[in-house]
């Protein structure tokens, strides 16, 4: 609600996994949240040569929501990545998680794994909010 109308409405899961308005999408960062601690990106292992770091939101739901698709992606894609942040829990008894990464590699290698993420229905969002 906002000045005393609904503005979003809908399942739960889908209202809390992706929120259209503005207004909800800043209460659901409140509450599931994906800050990363002041510092940390600072002590991460800086990218070798010809490789990059990109920073990413990825929003597990769905039927491959509980899938090793971090794990996976970093062993096949060749890539570094490091989970910085990170919440895993349920909404109306579906699962859920969310984790803020640091990737370092290639840059067509984190374009290919993150675009194989998003074809398994991964939510990929690069260049978000990081204050935690």
């Amino acid at each position: 609600m906002e000045a005393g109308r609904i503005i979003e409405q809908g399942r739960v899961f889908e209202v809390f996994t992706r929120p259209a308005q503005p207004t909800t999408r800043r209460f659901v960062a409140e509450v599931i949240g994906h800050g990363v601690p002041p510092g940390t990106l600072a002590r991460l292992p800086q990218p070798g040569p010809g490789q990059q770091r990109r920073l990413a939101q990825v929003l597990f739901l769905g039927p491959h929501s509980t899938r090793p698709a971090i794990s996976e992606a970093s062993r096949d894609f060749g890539i570094d990545i490091n989970i910085v942040s990170g919440r895993v829990d349920e909404i109306a008894g579906e699962p859920f998680g969310v984790m803020a990464l640091a990737v370092n590699g290639p840059a067509a290698a984190i374009d290919a794994a993150f675009g194989w993420m998003r074809g398994l229905g991964l939510l990929v969002e690069e260049d978000v909010a990081w204050a935690g």
